[in-house]
């Protein structure tokens, strides 16, 4: 009879001491999933899949266009700001506004896509000529409309429709008009460099950063619920920098930058933040905003930018926190590797939520 006492009451003890090391588990799991690094690791991957996206939207817009339309993305005219996720197509005479996105929950994007429109037609478009297009990349949904908060129609399909939708929207009117309407020519011209100064520089910094233990970022969307993408994000041991790109920098731009700065720092408090302005030349404008918790904001050209970078010396992230940012959570990765060409390849893994 007194071993059996004893059994039970080791049986107990032990089953109590499991539950408690269950608990504790849980709330650090808990905790950790909540944490900041990890949030911002998680949107570091979840930028990669929404860049996917739109690699996969460009392809069939390629695929349809035959180098028949104009494109761009983050076209930023009036105050919309596009986004990497939206691009522009024009073709005789008409546009079409589409925005590509991932997963089921799509209804911020129809309004995005609605608003695009809006300021498209603000600037002198037609609206019987602008159309408006929500593209969800990985699925294959047949094409169905859906009521924009302007009341106007909004198609949301999937991306093998994608191509089919574009031909019917734009070759309506065969051989009209070719050229983007005068009020968007700068606009365009500029996304256009937007584009390739920021590719080319995330490039050069996966290249050349990477290695050192650095954490590389193009168009972060951060999960505040605010949307706007960050343009470039570099994490180093010796400061956070954070980028935007604008080939005619105003004041406008550095506030904006300055603004990004301090969405960021509600992932990084602890480390300094130097916010800077990525545009033709290296002029400073007089009257541009300073901000005494940040870095002035520096204005740089294209090939300034990983020379200032790795001349930093102040609070950055040890290599704990890039480690966790590059793995989040369990089963969620995010490594860059190496093509046999040399060029960098950003890869990820996820379980899911």
């Amino acid at each position: 009879m007194a071993h059996l006492i004893r059994a039970l009451a080791y049986g107990a003890v032990e089953g109590s001491v499991q539950n408690h090391l269950a608990q504790r588990r849980a709330v650090e799991q808990q905790a950790r999933w909540h944490s900041p690094l990890s949030r911002l690791g998680r949107c570091g991957i979840f930028s990669i899949r929404a860049e996917n996206a739109v690699v996969g939207v460009l392809n069939a817009v390629a695929d349809a266009s035959q180098n028949r339309w104009r494109v761009a993305s983050d076209v930023r005219y009036l105050d919309n700001r596009g986004g990497a996720d939206e691009l522009l197509v024009f073709g005789n005479g008409r546009m079409v506004v589409v925005r590509a996105v991932m997963g089921t929950d799509y209804s911020a994007a129809v309004a995005r896509v609605d608003y695009g429109a809006q300021a498209v037609c603000a600037v002198g478009m037609p609206e019987a000529d602008v159309s408006r297009i929500v593209c969800r990349a990985d699925t294959t949904d047949e094409p169905r409309p859906l009521p924009g908060p302007s009341g106007s129609e909004v198609m949301v399909t999937g991306l093998p429709w994608l191509s089919g939708l574009l031909r019917r929207e734009l070759d309506r009117v065969a051989g009209a008009a070719s050229e983007v309407p005068e009020a968007l020519q700068e606009p365009f011209s500029r996304a256009w460099w937007r584009l390739d100064q920021k590719w080319t520089l995330s490039q050069q910094s996966l290249r050349c950063l990477a290695a050192q233990s650095w954490w590389v970022a193009k168009d972060l969307y951060l999960d505040d619920g605010i949307g706007d993408p960050v343009d470039l994000v570099l994490a180093g041991p010796g400061a956070v920098f954070v980028l935007e790109f604008e080939r005619t920098a105003t004041a406008e731009t550095a506030s904006r930058v300055i603004w990004q700065a301090h969405r960021l720092r509600g992932y990084l408090p602890y480390a300094t933040i130097a916010p800077i302005v990525v545009r033709e030349d290296d002029h400073y404008p007089s009257g541009w905003p300073v901000d005494p918790s940040l870095y002035p904001v520096a204005a740089l050209a294209p090939d300034q930018v990983l020379g200032y970078a790795g001349r930093a010396a102040a609070r950055g992230l040890p290599p704990p926190a890039i480690a966790t940012l590059n793995a989040p959570w369990p089963q969620w990765w995010r490594r860059v590797t190496f093509r046999s060409d040399g060029s960098p390849n950003v890869q990820f893994g996820w379980a899911g939520e």
